[in-house]
């Protein structure tokens, strides 16, 4: 193909060249324009389209001679395709260009916390032969979103006091439970799962003899129920069971009190925190 006078049109900083009538550069640049694609780099790009018998060749360059791209494409099309298809193909090296440029990302991700649950109620305990009233303050904590939580719980009952001989016995438990839980919502109820592992200081008194003493005692045992979450009130029940027989005894007098060593406890109270 004969050589051409370069034509030499510029699109804000992209320079046009090269020797092609099909497309030729007047084309490329109304597509371009219509593409309302640009050089936004700041330096001065030259887009050189040469054409053979075969294909089209397109070039990109910076004036450092830095190739941005280049590409041949066929001719067989018409020469309003083959302007459309340059100016994409400019279009799309200077969009790419530009986004190696921009400095990265910044993007800001909070960071997961915890989610916290303190609870505090009353609390019955009901065994086979007492009957207990106390309190109960609990605090678990997990992962927000998380089902998992561990916690502890700090709790005392104080039981019926129960006859041996002319007198009574009576007693109370401080209990201090080790665990964690496991939180579903089964149709929307917030319901949670617990265990633990509890230690007790169990303190027993004397009453109605000649002389009434007193005597405190360490038991451990396990604990477990299932908490309801209504708003900001609960209600749980579970249960204990302690390791090994307890029995209170008075010097002199026959007989003894067996403690329950499993006991049905129900709580009711109030919450705070949590997911």
């Amino acid at each position: 193909m004969p050589l051409a006078l370069a034509l030499l049109l510029a699109l804000g900083s992209i320079e046009i060249a090269g020797d092609s009538q099909c497309p030729d550069a007047a084309s490329v640049r109304a597509e371009l324009d219509r593409l309302g694609a640009n050089n936004a780099s700041g330096e001065l790009h030259r887009l050189a389209i040469t054409r053979s018998a075969d294909a089209v060749s397109v070039d990109l360059r910076s004036t450092s001679g830095r190739v941005i791209g280049a590409r041949s494409l066929p001719v067989g099309a018409a020469c309003s395709d083959l302007a459309s298809a340059v100016a994409v193909l400019i279009a799309t090296w200077e969009s790419e260009l530009a986004s190696d440029a921009l400095p990265p990302a910044i993007s800001f991700r909070a960071k997961r916390g915890y989610a916290t649950v303190i609870a505090a109620g009353v609390l019955g305990a009901y065994g086979e032969s007492s009957r207990g009233f106390g309190g109960a303050l609990a605090v678990t904590a997990g992962r927000e979103r998380s089902p998992w939580a561990l916690g502890g719980t700090l709790g005392a009952t104080v039981h019926e006091q129960q006859p041996l001989g002319r007198g009574k016995i009576g007693w109370f438990r401080v209990l201090l439970g080790l665990g964690g839980e496991r939180r579903f919502r089964p149709g929307g109820v917030a319901l949670a799962l617990r265990g633990e592992a509890v230690g007790a200081l169990l303190h027993a008194s004397a009453h109605g003899y000649e002389t009434n003493r007193s005597r405190s005692f360490a038991s451990a045992g396990l604990a477990g129920g299932l908490r309801v979450d209504v708003g900001y009130a609960y209600v749980d029940l579970g249960g204990a069971a302690w390791l090994r027989r307890e029995h209170l005894r008075i010097d002199g007098v026959a007989g003894d009190v067996e403690l329950p060593r499993v006991e049905l406890l129900l709580g009711v109270g109030v919450r705070a925190g949590g997911p």
